[in-house]
């Protein structure tokens, strides 16, 4: 049997709540973003300060050493010119070490709207940090 593909991309505003597939052994795969914010409105010491509150209410097996990445992302944001890269990658950490622990779906939509800000805020090579918030 031979396999067929096509594609279909939107760019821009898709709204409504239906998606509709037709055809025979059809697999759709859909992906869907968050609306970020503009990245000059963010403060990251802020977001840094909202997640680093948010976070100390959950066990996780790896408390210290993700007390220790949101301090040197802390750290990094005092900075005149922060790296937004040693940022980036100490906030990849927090949400790692965070998601080890058993309530981390409890407390997703009040983290939610910082981690979409931090990744605004970082650049698109930090989007990921957003999509680390979903289960």
């Amino acid at each position: 049997m031979n396999e067929v593909r096509s594609s279909i991309i939107v760019k821009g505003s898709v709204s409504g709540k239906n998606v509709t597939v037709a055809g025979v052994n059809n697999v759709t795969n859909v992906n869907i973003q968050e609306q970020l914010p503009p990245a000059e409105s963010v403060d990251i010491k802020k977001e840094i300060a909202a997640l680093k509150e948010i976070l100390a209410k959950i066990e996780t097996p790896e408390r210290k050493k993700m007390d220790r990445a949101l301090e040197d992302a802390e750290e990094e944001a005092k900075k005149d010119k922060p790296d937004k890269e040693e940022i980036g990658g100490a906030l990849e950490r927090v949400m790692k070490y965070a998601k080890l622990s058993d309530n981390f779906a409890k407390i997703i939509g009040v983290l939610k709207p910082h981690a979409l800000s931090a990744s605004a805020w970082l650049g698109e090579n930090w989007h990921k940090i957003a999509g680390m918030i979903s289960m």
